[in-house]
């Protein structure tokens, strides 16, 4: 880890504010120490990028539950507060989540405004508006009408034509980028990540016999031949927030992808909500009887999503591998049985 240099935003911090971390407050040194510890690098000057955005000085910073790798901060200024983003060497996933988000929005998506993206040494930053953190996961009773809300939101991402598929996105040319593999390819990379080498026997989720099923059970898609859209690849109700004024912003774009719609964003979803989904189809823009036709494609796609998880948690050894356990086998046992 390097050292936190003289003249950070956390040993600014430290001199004129406290932090509050899980209900605790906590020196602002201490805190984005932790940061750093995380990321493995130098910490990026917060209140110098802030400034520069023109976002005003900072004040003070509170750490948020992150995803996987991220480690999220909302960031307090003398003017609006904004919600700082950091992980180890992902420049480029930012950027792609920032062109993700532009182009959605472009089309009436509601999603944060990106302020600024870049990285100091091997930590890559993202600052982005505070949306609120009231998720459709936090509504209490009827929910019918957020998640058509979010519904639409997403039938309107689906609608944008890509070019190629994937996650990785060229931004060479920036008049036209595109994600950088084939159907063929992505799927038969895909289909090595989880099968090669057995990950899922390995980690306890699928019997020798049932890798074999869950291999033969996906199959097919390799000769699926869709034209591929932008897919945000992760919905879910913790990555929609219901803002104050009503209207429901979709977070995350980390998974942003050139993909197959209406499976690769609806498939999740479906198993998540499936009492819940007809008030999310019915914004989205596809009918119960359509959805159930296509069953067996979204199953397929979700039972991907969770087996790529899986081999994901067994090949990084994970340290609390029963949950990915426990997702693959609920899945596993309704799609292709025990």
């Amino acid at each position: 880890m390097n050292p936190i240099e003289t003249g950070s935003l956390a040993l600014r911090l430290a001199e004129k504010a406290a932090v509050a971390v899980s209900g605790q407050a906590e020196p602002a040194a201490a805190l984005l120490a932790d940061a750093v510890a995380s990321c493995s690098g130098k910490f990026p000057d917060i209140a110098k990028l802030s400034e520069q955005a023109g976002l005003g000085s900072v004040l003070g910073a509170t750490r948020l539950q992150g995803g996987v790798v991220n480690n999220v901060y909302r960031i307090e200024t003398t003017g609006k507060p904004f919600i700082a983003r950091f992980c180890q060497d992902s420049l480029d996933v930012y950027q792609k989540e920032h062109w993700a988000m532009d182009t959605a929005a472009s089309r009436g998506v509601i999603t944060p405004r990106i302020f600024k993206v870049g990285d100091e040494g091997t930590t890559s930053y993202m600052l982005m508006e505070d949306v609120g953190r009231r998720t459709l996961a936090d509504l209490e009773g009827d929910r019918g009408e957020a998640l058509q809300k979010l519904g639409k939101q997403i039938g309107l991402t689906n609608g944008i034509k890509v070019e190629g598929f994937g996650f990785s996105l060229d931004l060479s040319k920036p008049q036209r980028p595109f994600f950088t593999e084939s159907w063929k390819a992505m799927k038969a990379g895909e289909n090595r990540y989880i099968f090669d080498g057995e990950p899922l026997v390995k980690l306890g989720a699928l019997s020798a016999k049932e890798n074999r099923e869950a291999q033969k059970f996906l199959q097919p898609m390799l000769d699926w031949n869709f034209e591929p859209r932008l897919c945000h690849g992760d919905v879910s109700l913790n990555n929609a927030i219901m803002r104050d004024d009503g209207a429901v912003a979709v977070i995350d774009w980390t998974q942003a992808k050139g993909g197959v719609a209406p499976y690769f964003d609806l498939a999740r979803l479906s198993t998540e909500i499936p009492a819940e989904l007809p008030s999310f189809l019915k914004g989205y823009g596809i009918t119960p009887q359509q959805f159930a036709s296509q069953s067996q494609n979204y199953q397929r796609v979700a039972l991907t999503d969770v087996l790529r998880a899986g081999s994901w948690a067994q090949r990084t050894s994970h340290s609390e591998p029963q949950k990915f356990v426990a997702d693959i086998r609920k899945l596993y046992e309704s799609v292709i049985g025990s």
